[in-house]
């Protein structure tokens, strides 16, 4: 299986963060075997620059090891550390069932966020884009924000425009008249009064495999092919009842 972009990145974390470990442990090592390791035998290295090589070295690996550290840091957190999880490619286990019961999901990483494009047995195609950030979710019915301490905060990016986008290119890349973009929260608590935000639907990682069933069944009932001749509104039949009532009364 093809490395995602959240492993590459815990990769060069522990790469770097490596490199830094043998750069801070590399002046001790000199220090304890000065006496079996003389500078001054090097070409170059006279008494007076080795001193200064072995006052100010240990200082430079450091620096440059904190440095290494830092960037290792920022690598791990942007692949699954604090803050915004980056989920990778892969399927969610709450989605497996799905294939049991004759789904399609293509599973691939954009930008460090996980997308799965879900195919039904019925030809209904879904892009699902994975978020991992955390607290609550809320919506004002035309955006998404993150409530903290009953402060609604914005996301840095609009998620609700990205998802479209990437339904969009789905729906280019694979020829289709319709792809409904999801988009879910792995980490965080959704608490919406409509899990519809701008033509978006938002969900948890416990709602979505039911959420797409369900929406499975709303478009496939609203389907004009789906079911038979049209049956008459409920006013129509209310109509119909009162006609029928009528004639019953009327005297022969």
């Amino acid at each position: 299986m093809a490395k995602t972009i959240a492993s590459q990145r815990q990769g060069r974390a522990l790469q770097l963060l490596f490199k830094a470990l043998l750069l801070a442990l590399f002046p001790l090592a000199l220090l304890f075997g000065a006496d079996q390791f003389n500078l001054t035998t090097l070409p170059f290295f006279s008494e007076p620059v080795a001193e200064i090589v072995l006052k100010y070295l240990p200082w430079l690996c450091w620096g440059w090891a904190a440095l290494l550290g830092w960037q290792a840091l920022g690598q791990w957190r942007r692949s699954g550390g604090n803050g915004p999880r980056a989920t990778g490619a892969f399927v969610p286990a709450e989605l497996l069932p799905l294939q049991s019961q004759g789904w399609k999901l293509d599973s691939t990483a954009v930008g460090g966020d996980g997308q799965i494009v879900a195919t039904s047995p019925r030809g209904k195609v879904y892009c699902i884009v994975l978020k991992g950030d955390r607290g609550r979710i809320v919506s004002d019915g035309k955006g998404i924000f993150r409530q903290y301490d009953n402060t609604p905060q914005p996301f840095a990016a609009d998620l609700i425009a990205q998802t479209k986008q990437r339904a969009a290119q789905v729906q280019r890349r694979l020829g289709t008249k319709k792809v409904l973009p999801v988009l879910a929260f792995t980490e965080a608590i959704v608490h919406l009064d409509h899990s519809f935000v701008a033509g978006v639907q938002v969900v948890g990682m416990v709602e979505l495999r039911r959420s797409l069933l369900h929406l499975e069944q709303a478009q496939t009932s609203s389907s004009p092919a789906s079911h038979g001749p049209a049956s008459p509104s409920p006013a129509s039949r209310s109509s119909a009842r009162k006609g029928s009532a009528q004639k019953k009364s009327t005297p022969e």
